[in-house]
């Protein structure tokens, strides 16, 4: 079969198909032949009728590009593609460059043909000559006057939002006034709870004080305050210079908290207070110690005139540390604390719980913690706490103190568990090393969360076997 098929439009042939006697075919499109790659879904040699209207359906669905000679009469363009939305789009090519284009004429227009006096240019000033600078100047000037007066209009609608929109906040002194007024003629309101009362007391007694310095707050009150403070300082002082509420200034709460001396070491007041608690209890408890970050700096201590902020590690560790510098085998340098660990004991039985030691230390390792822990058991066993198992993260340091039990019971694969020396109840008593769960279940994520994927940082396989009966 040999024919031709012509489209037109405005007398202008757009589509054309011809059909050759060797079966083959061709299509072009504003005389633009079609590229291979729009012809994967019809046959090159027709056989039927479907075939040919198939093809006949393909040449109609393209379109030739119609490049960027609106703008620049050079921008011809001989791709051919499928029409999607409209006769007006152009190839990804073109359209790449149109706005490059499009920017380029206006610069044409403007008069700015050279693009290093414009006033968004990075050409260095130093390779301007004497006009080129004088031209990019006045661009910078023209912006800045442009900047100026958008700013200004801005300021002016703002301005006009706020007037029209905005509400008048009011002071803290008109606050402390309109309670003080609402206090007063407001009858007493009914309580559901004895703390409530007591801080709607302690409102008013405020208030109504001539001088707010001399109000002396109830106990219960400062213990309040001290959490409030503790879980956030930055909450605590919004609320209270807000005047909403009046609340003991932090100094009066910094002076409570320094009411005792604190130091590192084993608590004693601590322990006995502890003690006390467990008088009607089983005094078994867990021992559990963990570090944390600490700002590693230096504080003078007005009091007893020191510099707080040193590595202590205890008596023992401090003998150590001293005789290992008048031997001459290590120098004698304070190192300033970068973490605290805390040792805190945990009731087995109830919610009884207290810390019962502290430490500042820096790079902690596991013959440093083998003192410190038995130091604190000892402190415990003396007082008749019996203390029954030692709970810590899987850390390196936490590890390998456990290695230094091993001798205890040789015959063990995995060291978790040692003779309580300090043991009052019981001889021989068998002391067990449990690693933290969170912690497990924290480092099991994170393992599996790292293989073959996000850090990539492991490669955990799973293997299993089936047997066949």
């Amino acid at each position: 079969m040999e024919g031709e098929f012509l489209q037109y439009n405005d007398g202008i042939i757009t589509h054309r198909l011809k059909f050759h006697t060797d079966s083959t075919w061709s299509g072009y499109v504003h005389n633009r032949p079609v590229p291979a790659e729009l012809l994967t879904d019809v046959p090159t040699t027709p056989i039927t009728q479907y075939h040919y209207r198939q093809i006949s359906q393909l040449i109609q669905t393209l379109h030739a590009c119609p490049g960027n000679t609106d703008i620049d009469s050079g921008t011809i363009c001989n791709n051919v593609y499928k029409k999607i939305r409209n006769r007006t789009m152009r190839c990804d090519a073109c359209a790449k460059v149109r706005r490059t284009l499009q920017q380029a004429k206006q610069r044409r227009a403007s008069g700015n043909t050279d693009t290093r006096v414009l006033a968004d240019s990075r050409t260095p000033l130093s390779v301007l000559s004497p006009p080129e600078l004088k031209q990019r100047a006045a661009n910078l000037s023209r912006v800045i006057d442009a900047n100026n007066s958008m700013i200004s209009r801005y300021k002016d609608k703002i301005q006009r939002i706020s007037n029209s929109q905005s509400i008048k906040l009011v002071h803290n002194s008109d606050v402390s006034k309109l309670v003080q007024e609402t206090v007063s003629k407001a009858p007493t309101p009914q309580f559901d709870s004895e703390f409530k009362k007591l801080f709607w007391e302690q409102q008013i007694k405020q208030n109504n004080l001539k001088c707010k310095k001399t109000m002396r707050w109830h106990p219960m009150t400062i213990r309040w305050a001290l959490t409030f403070n503790s879980i956030s300082a930055a909450g605590y002082d919004y609320v209270r210079e807000s005047g909403a509420f009046a609340l003991p200034h932090t100094n009066t709460l910094q002076r409570y908290v320094s009411f005792k001396e604190k130091s590192c070491g084993v608590l004693a007041d601590n322990i006995a207070v502890l003690k006390s608690k467990l008088q009607d209890n089983v005094s078994d408890v867990a021992l559990m110690h963990d570090e944390i970050k600490i700002k590693d700096k230096l504080v003078y201590n007005r009091a007893s005139g020191e510099l707080i902020g040193y590595v202590e590690l205890g008596d023992i560790n401090t003998a150590l540390q001293q005789l290992e510098s008048d031997s001459g085998s290590k120098k004698d340098e304070k190192q300033i604390a970068t973490h605290a660990l805390c040792f805190m004991a945990r009731s087995l039985v109830s919610k009884n719980c207290m810390p019962v030691a502290q430490y500042a230390t820096n790079c902690l390792t596991a013959d440093s913690l083998f003192h410190m822990f038995w130091e604190v058991v000892a402190e415990l066993e003396m007082n008749g706490i019996n203390v029954r198992c030692s709970i810590s993260d899987g850390a390196a340091t936490n590890r390998k103190f456990y290695q230094l039990h091993h001798n205890d019971f040789p015959d063990d694969d995995v060291t978790y568990r040692c003779i309580n020396p300090f043991s009052e109840i019981e001889a021989n008593q068998t002391l067990f090393f449990i690693s933290d769960v969170p912690h497990l279940l924290k480092t099991t994520r994170n393992c599996v969360e790292n293989s073959h994927g996000h850090n990539n940082t492991r490669n955990l396989m799973v293997s299993y076997r089936l047997q066949f009966m």
